[in-house]
């Protein structure tokens, strides 16, 4: 942000490509593929390709999240999220009912409420109604 500051109207935007964060081809490209069936019915694939010269190591977090209606007093209830085995998520929702999230290769699975505490970082909870959470999968 600071070198595009620094440029006046005539220089072109400092792109990603000229930090040279991509020199030597040391990145992952990621892809992700939606094919849907049918309104219940979603496929999600991540494809990813190391374009670096040596063996890496790339963690993908893909994530279930809900709006939050409850820490604003919308709703009087939270959806809850269970794992049935090391493959399948199931999901509680008052409303959605029952859903199910399929994990292909039995990832390491980790659940958490993502709020943000608006008090300790901010020494304010005036922001506390507008807050989101979201609940992780890390495979």
């Amino acid at each position: 942000m600071n070198e595009n500051q620094r440029r006046g109207r005539h220089d072109p935007e400092f792109e990603l490509i000229d930090t040279g964060i991509f020199d030597e081809n040391r990145y992952f490209d990621v892809f992700i593929e939606y094919a849907k069936v049918s309104p219940e019915d979603i496929l999600i694939r991540f494809t990813v390709h190391n374009r670096g010269p040596e063996d890496a190591t790339v963690s993908i977090i893909p994530q279930l999240w809900f709006r939050n209606t409850w820490s604003w007093g919308l709703t009087d209830f939270k959806p809850e999220l269970f794992a049935v085995n090391k493959e399948i998520i199931r999901v509680e929702h008052r409303d959605l009912g029952s859903r199910w999230l399929y994990c292909d290769g039995a990832p390491e699975l980790l659940f958490c409420e993502n709020e943000t505490n608006y008090r300790r970082l901010y020494g304010s909870s005036a922001m506390e109604g507008f807050q989101r959470t979201a609940l992780m999968i890390i495979s």
